[in-house]
């Protein structure tokens, strides 16, 4: 029998698997629906806090105006001052307000080159996605990517606007598909489809996550602006830099603010992203076993493991025919050898506060309470889905 036909063989056992599908608790429900609209309602405070300066801003132009009267009765150095404290917060506050305003159209940051496959090109790949899609019951997913990474994930797209879009798009990272076998693969991509068919609780968390990236790059980017800012400050004679060091003390003030917002955000939101990871284990555990599960999570550490040794002592360039292969012929040569950090890592993993993902070895244990055998086995390489593998794997890596 050829590899095409085993692989339509294990196509159609999945297809005619029958999956229990993930149940969803009304506490979990509640629970997503709370996080997830205070996490939104984050950046409305920010935004007031805006507000709230214009409106100290319009506040002082009409109580404050004895600042001015100050200049008839005192007038010289006292005058001046007086002049000086009623005019800096109409100089001062549309600054900050512009620097904080500034956060608020902070471009998306672009991906890293993908390649998008084809169903004509890649038609048993396609087939096998779209069986095991239709096993967890979840949506198929419209496009299916590859890219140079170690993992695999699921989303509508870049950019916020996407969340609304009914398309989903499957990453698939070719150095994950080199080092696991069809059983692993189809687990992984149970656990990704768990997360389409999380529906709302899936574009929630897309839209958590834009909220916590956002927060991030406006608390810690500068650009040239921020820049400008800083060399006129320096530069200007104090008598008239004056201004613009307060400018800069508000705009610190300001992403203290968003630091604090940020962290609130990243906290409620780890809570939420680990309850859809849970919840998309299930699917995992459920299409390939409770025992594939932990080999798997076992497997992806043993490939990072791997590429940090690869990266730090490469082979030499004229024995690198197939990057992707040399990778793995790495990680199988010492496999053995970093089992014992495997297993000591996973042993003290512990979730954070603030982690988007359960520690492994709550992971390990949430399968191993299941104790569910699966409905799909195989040992296959799971680069046998794929046509012509080693080229789409020197392309990944050429661009």
């Amino acid at each position: 029998m050829t590899p095409e036909e085993s692989i339509q063989r294990l196509i159609e056992a999945i297809r005619a698997a029958k999956i229990e599908p993930v149940r969803r608790t009304f506490l979990y429900r509640l629970g997503v629906g709370l996080v997830a609209g205070v996490v939104i309602l984050l950046p409305l405070v920010y935004v007031g806090s805006i507000g709230l300066l214009g409106y100290g801003i319009w506040w002082h132009a009409l109580n404050n105006t004895e600042l001015l009267d100050l200049t008839s009765h005192r007038p010289g150095r006292g005058s001046l001052v007086a002049v000086l404290l009623y005019v800096a917060p109409f100089v001062v506050g549309p600054l900050a307000i512009l620097f904080m305003l500034k956060p608020l159209f902070a471009r998306t940051v672009e991906q890293g080159h993908r390649l998008s496959l084809r169903p004509q090109v890649q038609p048993q790949l396609f087939e096998f996605v779209n069986a095991i899609a239709d096993a967890v019951h979840a949506p198929r997913p419209s496009r299916i990517d590859i890219d140079g990474s170690i993992n695999a994930s699921a989303s509508y797209g870049n950019g916020v606007l996407s969340l609304f879009r009914t398309e989903f798009v499957l990453t698939l990272g070719v150095p994950l598909v080199a080092g696991v076998n069809l059983q692993q693969l189809a687990g992984i991509l149970a656990h990704e489809f768990g997360h389409f068919g999380q529906g709302a609780g899936m574009r929630l968390s897309g839209l958590v996550r834009s909220i916590n990236l956002w927060f991030f790059r406006v608390v810690y980017e500068r650009d040239v602006w921020d820049a400008y800012l800083i060399v006129l400050s320096e530069e200007l004679d104090l008598r008239i830099g004056w201004v613009l060091w307060l400018t800069r003390l508000f705009v610190f003030l300001s992403r203290q603010v968003l630091w604090c917002l940020m962290m609130v955000s990243a906290l409620l939101s780890g809570w939420f992203s680990r309850q859809l990871e849970f919840d998309a284990d299930l699917h995992e555990i459920r299409l390939a076993g409770s025992e594939n599960f932990e080999a798997t999570c076992k497997r992806l550490l043993t490939l990072n493991f791997a590429l940090m040794d690869f990266l730090h002592d490469p082979p030499p360039e004229d024995q690198v025919g197939n990057p992707i292969r040399s990778f793995v012929i790495r990680c199988d040569d010492i496999e053995r050898d970093i089992q014992k950090h495997v297993k000591k890592y996973i042993r003290k993993s512990k979730t954070g506060w603030f982690d988007t993902h359960p520690a492994d070895k709550e992971r390990i244990d949430h399968a191993r309470e299941h104790d569910c055998p699966g409905v799909f086995r195989s040992q296959l390489p799971a680069e046998h889905v794929f046509r012509k593998f080693d080229g789409l794997c020197v392309r990944v890596m050429e661009n």
